[in-house]
């Protein structure tokens, strides 16, 4: 996706690759044939491919670059989209995960000359797509006003980009076959400096309906949750021990702001929820902003993989019930000295875990119980965040 203004220079565009098991040989296609790449990994190998410059997309428009990669057994994918002090990551999630009907998240503020933006990637099967915009965008050369239908037909693999100076969240995108959805914003800004932020979006059939997000120490301000309905839902959140519902409908949003304390969600239908870091200050340096995907309890997992960056403070988020969290193991070692909290009317418990500065992998894992798992990290003018990678 499109990050940041064109004159932001260091573009580096990366897939970070883990093999489960021996042998495995992936396929990496840039389609239309500028870049193509085979490489063999071991299990537990995490393998950085570089992807050339061409692949960024920039403005509304329809596009053939989409990266295709294939496998002959199971791997996860971890993207970088990087500029100068603008970067974010994302996990690549596989085409049995992808659906026909999302809903947008596009942060609202954002520096002069950047946009709310969201890419749609067609699938194997050539599609229609239907943009139901809760904002105005320009493709093609005419105007789509708030409330009015975006129609595309897309061939296999092929994407479309749009970008806007409204808030799109709430849009709802709806296709015949299965897409990719990115959203996010180009160069999304709050306490600090702007950076590209973006998530692949999760269908609306993998929604869920309960979720727990906990603060980041490091955070003297507010982040943001946000949280999308795709009907009538019930909402009930406690942030730390305030109680609230709300009644939602079909394409609302609701943003919820997090001073320091851990946000449970349960709503009455599935909803999707997302955060948003706002960036903030740590030991005398910025940290831009960034978002990240939450996972409902039901899909949480018994073992992950986690990617820490390079040069930047690197932490996971762990949630798990009372009785699982002496069994969590990181990197196949028990936890050092870990400082759990309580999750206030729950018997679940979070952690904020750092492992280290340093591009690595490392597998984190319960021999039988399932909990959550996010990655984060905070540098100089940057910031990450992305749910770990389910090991399934």
């Amino acid at each position: 996706m499109q990050n940041g203004l064109a004159s932001y220079s260091q573009q580096r565009y990366e897939l970070r690759i883990t093999a489960f098991q021996t042998n495995t040989i992936v396929n990496i296609t840039v389609l239309g044939g500028i870049f193509k790449q085979n490489l063999t990994s071991s299990a537990g190998t995490t393998i950085s491919v570089a992807l050339p410059e061409s692949v960024e997309n920039r403005g509304s428009l329809t596009f053939s670059n989409s990266v295709h990669v294939t496998s002959n057994k199971p791997i996860n994918i971890l993207s970088l989209n990087h500029r100068f002090r603008s970067a974010e990551t994302s996990i690549v999630y596989p085409l049995d995960n992808l659906g026909t009907t999302y809903y947008l998240i596009t942060p609202k503020q954002g520096s002069t000359g950047s946009y709310k933006a969201f890419s749609v990637i067609a699938s194997k099967e050539d599609t229609s797509v239907d943009i139901y915009l809760k904002g105005v965008v320009e493709f093609k050369g005419l105007k789509y006003p708030a409330n009015s239908v975006l129609t595309v037909r897309l061939a296999a693999f092929e994407g479309i980009q749009l970008l806007s100076s409204d808030d799109l969240s709430g849009s709802k995108v709806k296709s015949e076959k299965p897409v990719a959805v990115l959203s996010g914003h180009t160069c999304a800004i709050k306490n600090t400096q702007c950076s590209h932020v973006f998530e692949q979006l999760m269908p609306v059939d993998l929604w869920g309906k309960s979720f727990y997000v906990a603060p980041f120490s490091f955070q003297t301000k507010s982040d943001i949750v946000f949280i999308v309905a795709a009907g009538n839902t019930e909402v009930s959140y406690d942030l730390g021990t305030n109680e609230r519902s709300i009644s939602m409908v079909d394409g609302q949003v609701q943003e919820i702001e997090m001073p320091g304390e851990t946000l449970s969600i349960t709503a009455s239908s599935p909803i999707q929820v997302m955060s948003f870091n706002t960036g903030g200050t740590v030991r005398r340096f910025n940290y831009n902003p960034s978002i990240m995907n939450i996972l409902d309890t039901g899909s949480y997992c018994s073992s992950y993989y986690i990617y820490g960056q390079r040069d930047i403070d690197n932490y996971a988020i762990i949630i798990a019930k009372n009785v699982s969290v002496n069994g969590i193991t990181f990197g196949g070692l028990r936890l050092k000295n870990p400082v759990w909290q309580q999750i206030h009317g729950t018997d679940y418990m979070w952690l904020q875990y750092y492992f280290g500065t340093s591009f690595i992998s490392n597998m984190v894992q319960h021999p039988t119980d399932s909990f959550g798992l996010q990655s984060i990290g905070v540098g100089v003018q940057f910031s990450y965040g992305s749910p770990g990678s389910c090991i399934k």
